[in-house]
């Protein structure tokens, strides 16, 4: 779909103003009717004809963007979570039967498929750049657990005790790491090219910790391994942990670790990763007082202090964050609103890489150039866990303006991501099924309320996407 003809190149763009929240009121439903028109329209069908997941987009059906990818099928499933689980079910089958059975990779998801042959992609040989698959174990785990709590048919997963031990194998194997941390090359998650991610990422720490907790209530539904549900529960304790010590960032911790030595060694090191906290100084220049985040990933020698919104959200509603620390989390986004949200919702990291950071980082690459792509650019995929983080933290007002710019900005094109002007980005796709999935999802939430969408038990200080996980994680502050 051509966009550039239609598209306001000139005018400056609303960024969730008081007549903007009032417009969405009067026009949301339609925007929503079409969202759900497109969703649907976007369901692929086996050989059987039955549904399978959703494609990526609709405007390109010879590329590979018309296979089923999925990371993009996370948020079409949580809307199908609601109104018809039957086919959150068929999509984790179809992941299923093409389940890696190869010795080097046995219970690997794919990382997409075509859906009516029988082609796999096991670790992204056929995908851009053979990307290989991690996140996608770990969501298929995540939405298992989810598909369980909700429809409660145990018959079910009895059925396909299998495929999820094999699953489950890859997440408690032994492997040359003694930390809790999963270790990863880069372009493991959605963000699939060089973006400087390698080492320990936040976002698998973050999925690993669901997928753990949503693996020990999935065997004590199973009754069997209660000794490995109960490693898991501990795993997932001591992972939150790791995070919230060694990945935060804000003054009082720059304050505190400034003076330590950057080059000590043992067991009883202060600072284990040898980080010189001096060099966060400017980062947290830009910090409000009061305000912290997670940082984007962990190696020797290295914090990354870009803000990840999309895995920082995910720990704020999934309970691995403590209270005080989702508001500090939202208090500094709603302080950089016009760099996080600004003319559609939301970055996906900030700031963006200049010079030559971004000629090594990001390997010059022209799509991601500063405030586009993985570089800064805008993905409103990111919205539906925007507008959670909101609502579990009490700041609706912010969820409401946030959906309001959506509502103006994505459609007609629904793109795959925007510019910081709210055009869509270079060589993005349209009709992009998690765009659309990602404002249908934060806009039921925003409309029904957290408790009211998900209909599941909610945890005491838990969060809701691990709202069946029994007791809530010790939280650092």
């Amino acid at each position: 779909m051509a966009w550039k003809a239609n598209c306001r190149v000139s005018a400056p763009c609303d960024q969730g103003t008081d007549e903007q929240v009032e417009e969405h009121d009067q026009v949301g439903s339609a925007v929503r009717d079409q969202a759900i028109e497109l969703l649907f329209g976007a369901l692929a069908r086996d050989e059987r004809g039955e549904p399978c997941g959703t494609i990526a987009c609709q405007d390109d059906p010879t590329s590979h963007y018309a296979n089923v990818w999925t990371r993009d099928n996370v948020g079409p499933m949580l809307f199908f979570l609601r109104y018809d689980p039957s086919i959150v079910g068929l999509f984790l089958d179809a992941l299923i039967r093409r389940q890696s059975r190869l010795r080097r990779t046995y219970g690997l998801m794919p990382i997409g498929f075509s859906p009516r042959y029988d082609a796999v992609d096991y670790g992204g040989e056929e995908a851009i750049g053979a990307v290989h698959s991690v996140d996608s174990t770990l969501w298929f785990v995540i939405l298992v657990g989810l598909f369980v709590e909700t429809t409660q048919d145990l018959d079910w997963l009895r059925a396909r005790r299998e495929a999820l031990e094999a699953a489950l194998g890859l997440l408690v194997a032994p492997r040359f790491d003694p930390l809790p941390l999963m270790a990863a090359p880069e372009s493991v998650t959605e963000i699939d090219r060089p973006a400087g991610l390698y080492g320990y990422p936040l976002q698998l720490q973050v999925l690993l910790a669901l997928a753990l907790r949503w693996a020990a209530r999935l065997l004590d539904y199973l009754e069997a391994g209660s000794e490995i549900g109960a490693w898991c529960r501990l795993e997932a304790e001591a992972l939150q942990s790791w995070i919230n010590r060694w990945y935060w960032i804000d003054r009082q911790t720059v304050d505190d670790r400034e003076l330590l030595a950057p080059e000590g060694h043992g067991k009883d090191n202060p600072n284990p990763f040898n980080i010189d906290y001096s060099r966060l100084r400017p980062a947290i220049a830009t910090l409000p007082p009061g305000c912290g985040y997670l940082g984007g990933t962990l190696r020797t020698r290295h914090l990354d202090t870009r803000l990840w919104p999309f895995p920082n959200l995910l720990a704020a509603v999934s309970g691995i964050l403590s209270e005080p620390r989702i508001e500090a989390l939202m208090g500094g986004i709603a302080a950089r609103w016009e760099d996080l949200i600004g003319c559609m919702p939301v970055t996906v990291c900030w700031p963006s890489l200049t010079g030559p950071n971004y000629e090594i980082w990001m390997d010059g690459d022209a799509r991601a150039r500063p405030g586009s792509y993985h570089n800064g650019g805008h993905w409103p995929y990111i919205l539906w866990s925007f507008v959670a983080a909101c609502l579990a933290s009490g700041r609706g007002e912010l969820a409401t303006r946030a959906l309001a710019v959506a509502s103006s900005g994505l459609p007609p094109f629904w793109a795959e991501f925007y510019d910081s002007e709210g055009h869509p980005g270079l060589n993005a796709r349209t009709r992009q099924t998690w765009s659309i999935a990602g404002y249908l999802v934060a806009d039921e939430a925003l409309r029904s309320g957290i408790e009211a969408f998900w209909q599941v038990r909610l945890v005491p200080q838990g969060g809701w996407l691990v709202a069946a996980a029994p007791g809530p994680l010790q939280q650092e502050r």
